[in-house]
């Protein structure tokens, strides 16, 4: 309900990412979480964006604020651009319906090859 009402979200990692991107929202990424579980994640997880959207795409679509970048500044700087900047907002909403579109059509194969080039990253 409360994406449906948004004209743009600041959201955490996780599904709720991809949730907001097949609802079509323009959205930015923050996450903060306590250094040393960050500090372990880095070291396992070799992966370039943490957001299923930008995984899915393998290219910044939904930009990504992680630790001490997840600052006030950066995030107001970020939210400000998605709320002006109107082929900002199209480029995401384009790419969010392109990913409906295809995990819709075979979601178990789409995400079987995610992971395995996931997987083969790591």
């Amino acid at each position: 309900l409360v994406i449906e009402a948004s004209d743009q979200l600041i959201v955490t990692s996780g599904t709720a990412v991809l949730e907001v991107a097949l609802h079509k929202k323009p959205q930015l990424l923050a996450i903060k979480i306590h250094p040393i579980s960050y500090w372990i994640m880095k070291k396992l997880i070799k992966t370039k964006w943490v957001g299923l959207p930008n995984i899915l795409a393998q290219k910044e679509v939904v930009k990504e604020f992680i630790q001490s970048d997840a600052s006030v500044d950066n995030i107001h700087a970020e939210l400000e651009l998605i709320i002006s900047d109107q082929d900002k907002r199209n480029q995401q909403i384009k790419v969010f319906s392109e990913q409906h579109k295809m995990l819709k059509q075979n979601a178990s194969e789409v995400a079987a090859s995610t992971i395995e080039c996931w997987l083969k990253a790591q």
